[in-house]
């Protein structure tokens, strides 16, 4: 029997490291939403660039993600928490003082890849440490709903200080669990012991940078920045060449791609992108802020039953995955989520704020459960000693489903609401042309009374939308909504079937 690692002789002080690495990740996750809106209206960029800003963190880790594995292998859990405390906490303090949103997107870049790094070493730490099987499924468990829990207590904090004084306010708290997380790194893990095998890094940095770049030509083709698109199609090509002849060329290549190389890794890893397609409950802030105009702090607090329910909901998927197992309970848990995502359907225009949150809660509950199996799923089947490489490759595929997903989901959800609107507008005389303009201007930022007053003698339609809640308007918005439902539904129901495929044993032919 192998001799016990620091780590597994002291299993809370290393969840209470890890829990301070996940609540450091997910900070500006968490606060990022409440900053967005005011950040855009005083730097001035569309909702389309917004969308981006909200990503481009995902974009940025991918391009380390496997490094940050190999390079966790190699130095040491502790030393790497820490260098991701600091590359994290940089990148916060560049967001705080950004003056214009090319500032604002490389503080993200660089807090993207303080908090890859943070939580592939994390994860790895998580699977290394908890082995037994309860104790393994109560532990991803657990660390499934640090998340959900950090978004009760965080938003609250950032958004009094957006609302109080400023959104660069904010980012004081990114510092502080920045701090936090690589002192109790230094102070509660034990020291590492390096390993005295070479790691080469040429292949993780170019599998990362293959990712980060087709992620990224993705995100630019949202945007029509077909030079970009250009740009990053040509780099993740010319990276895939290089890492194909570099896999041939080590002897020992460090990059591990035998997840990616199997049936079981390969269905597994695949239902963890399309589950990442449409963030539903991000959907549901913005609406909560353009249609009910609530305000950041306001929205903090409103949110805190539908983060309650997810933290339950995490929670409760780890005695799920000790009595049905891992695979049983990813399936049962994203087939549900799946469904639960079209309880938006009834919603319209004459809905309440309070409804619209009893259903974000009730479809919380079951997305926070699917996490915890789908990350334990993803260590087993990378296996013991290699956790490492398995926390890379589930952070780099939930990368590129948030990332890529996630720009294609805003294109649907945001067309469909300019589609809804410039339709409402004709419906209510406007011309078409004039209709498809107003909404086009909207969908890029501009406040549609501010739009509507351009005009020096504007039809009815458009009159009505300098109103107090124009009924054109908020038909629109909730017909977005709804698609993000609908997208929602696909990319779970997706998950659920590829997770349900990955656990099918292969016949071997006669």
């Amino acid at each position: 029997m192998a001799r016990p690692t620091g780590a597994q002789r002291h299993p809370i002080r290393t969840f209470i490291v890890i829990a301070l690495a996940v609540a450091m990740v997910t900070v500006a996750m968490s606060t990022f939403d409440y900053m967005l809106v005011p950040m855009q209206e005083d730097l001035g960029f569309s909702l389309d660039s917004a969308n981006v800003v909200l990503l481009i963190p995902e974009i940025g880790g991918l391009a380390l993600v496997f490094a940050a594995g190999v390079l966790g292998d190699r130095l040491g859990r502790r030393t790497m928490i820490v260098a991701s405390a600091v590359v994290f906490t940089v990148g916060a303090m560049l967001v705080s003082v950004a003056p214009a949103l090319p500032v604002v997107v490389v503080g993200r870049v660089l807090g993207g890849a303080g908090a890859i790094i943070a939580a592939v070493t994390a994860l790895a730490l998580l699977g290394e440490t908890y082995v037994e099987r309860r104790q393994r499924a109560l532990a991803f468990g657990a660390n499934a709903a640090l998340i959900p829990a950090m978004w009760i207590v965080a938003p609250i904090a950032g958004a009094w200080l957006v609302e109080q004084f400023h959104w660069r306010a904010a980012g004081i708290g990114w510092i502080a669990m920045g701090a936090a997380a690589g002192v109790a790194a230094l102070t509660l893990l034990p020291r590492d012991r390096r390993s005295q095998r070479p790691a080469e890094l040429v292949t993780p940095l170019l599998g990362g940078i293959v990712l980060a770049g087709f992620a990224g030509a993705i995100m630019a083709a949202s945007l029509s920045a077909f030079g970009a698109v250009l740009a990053l199609g040509s780099l993740a090509l010319a990276a895939a060449t290089a890492l194909a002849f570099a896999m041939r060329a080590v002897a020992r290549p460090a990059l591990d791609l035998r997840l990616v190389r199997s049936f079981r890794g390969t269905t597994t890893l695949g239902a963890i992108v399309v589950a990442n397609t449409a963030d539903l409950l991000f959907f549901t802030t913005l609406i909560l802020q353009f249609r009910f105009g609530t305000g950041a702090l306001a929205l903090a607090l409103v949110m805190i039953p539908v983060q309650v329910l997810g933290t339950l909901g995490g929670l409760a998927s780890g005695p799920l995955m000790d009595r049905i197992g891992v695979l049983g309970a990813g399936v049962a848990t994203m087939f549900l989520t799946g469904v639960l995502a079209l309880i938006v359907l009834p919603l319209d225009a004459g809905t309440t704020a309070w409804v619209v949150v009893a259903t974000a809660a009730v479809f919380g509950l079951f997305d926070a459960s699917t996490s915890g199996p789908a990350t334990a799923r993803v260590m087993d089947l990378a296996g013991p000693g290699n956790e490492g490489a398995g926390a890379a490759h589930r952070q780099a595929w939930k990368g590129v489903g948030t990332a890529v997903g996630g720009v294609l989901a805003g294109i649907l959800v945001f067309g469909a609401f300019q589609t809804a609107l410039a339709g409402n507008l004709q419906d209510r005389g406007v011309p078409a042309g004039m209709a498809e303009q107003v909404a086009a201007d909207v969908r890029n930022g501009a406040l549609a009374a501010d739009v509507a007053r351009t005009y020096d003698a504007p039809p009815p339609g458009i009159v009505e939308l300098t109103g107090e809640s124009p009924a054109a308007l908020a038909d629109a918005q909730f017909d977005a909504y709804r698609v993000a439902g609908i997208v929602t539904c696909i990319g779970y129901l997706a998950a659920a079937a590829l997770l349900a495929a990955s656990g099918m044993r292969r016949q071997r032919a006669p």
